[in-house]
């Protein structure tokens, strides 16, 4: 059976997000993936937070369960053996074993029900349905700022709270897949333009092909490829400002990859 550890949020590819679910107690895929490429970034950073709620329920559940086969065994001394020149040392056997009983009695009703849902030992009605399964399906999230904050799922509600490291490395390499430093201009169009910003641009340019705003664009572009960490880039999309084709928010979003705080 799968366990919180491999709940990925990516797969091997970096290209997909895993959408997980809690099923009969077990994680699981409910939906499939979701291509970075295509969709957008407020539901990237919903499902992130919706996985890492599932991750967390079954971390949880993941860790009772360890904790009740750790006290099935008798509780270990609270000392090591010692020499006869040695004073005695703590047992850490003992300590993981105090530990894990602590957890077991702290155990809140929905940890429980999630472990009874997975364990199989529900009461069953009259068509052996299980009667009271644990359930996971969480509201969305509400909203919060992009790429700094996402949002933690008690059970009951959610509170918006600032990345950790982990997460922030997680979101950097998402935007890395939707909003690659180095593509073709024709990439930079369809990622990273509007349809109304393109059709400005174009009649912008209108009635020659090497109108300014198209030419610059293949100045910029070296001909073949948009550097987005490039001078000469910035320079183009500051044109396209100066000019009123995009505006100075689109540009700050284009060059850093990540839109404005929601």
């Amino acid at each position: 059976m799968l366990r919180s550890t491999d709940m990925r949020d990516l797969y091997p590819n970096g290209r997909y997000l895993h959408r997980w679910g809690i099923i009969d107690g077990w994680p699981r895929c409910v939906a499939a993936p979701l291509t970075l490429v295509e969709e957008e970034c407020a539901p990237i950073a919903r499902h992130l937070a919706v996985n890492a709620a599932a991750r967390s329920l079954v971390a949880a559940a993941d860790a009772y369960e360890a904790a009740v086969a750790l006290i099935a065994s008798p509780c270990p001394p609270d000392t090591l053996a010692a020499g006869p020149d040695d004073e005695a040392a703590p047992n850490p056997a003992h300590a993981a074993w105090v530990d894990a009983s602590a957890l077991v009695a702290g155990a809140d009703a929905d940890l429980l029900n999630l472990v009874s849902t997975r364990a199989g030992t529900l009461p069953v009605d009259e068509f052996d349905a299980p009667i009271g399964a644990f359930a996971f399906d969480p509201p969305d999230p509400p909203a919060f700022a992009l790429g700094t904050e996402t949002a933690d799922w008690n059970g009951t509600s959610w509170t918006v709270r600032p990345l950790t490291a982990d997460e922030a490395v997680t979101w950097r390499a998402i935007m890395a897949v939707k909003y690659p430093r180095r593509m073709s201009a024709s990439d930079l169009v369809v990622r990273l333009l509007t349809p109304a910003e393109w059709a400005a641009i174009v009649e912008d340019a209108h009635p020659t092909a090497g109108g300014p705003a198209l030419g610059n664009l293949l100045i910029g572009a070296g001909t073949q490829y948009v550097d987005l960490d490039s001078a000469r880039t910035a320079g183009q999309l500051q044109d396209w400002v100066d000019r009123g084709l995009i505006t100075a928010d689109r540009m700050a979003w284009i060059l850093t990859g990540m839109p404005p705080a929601a």
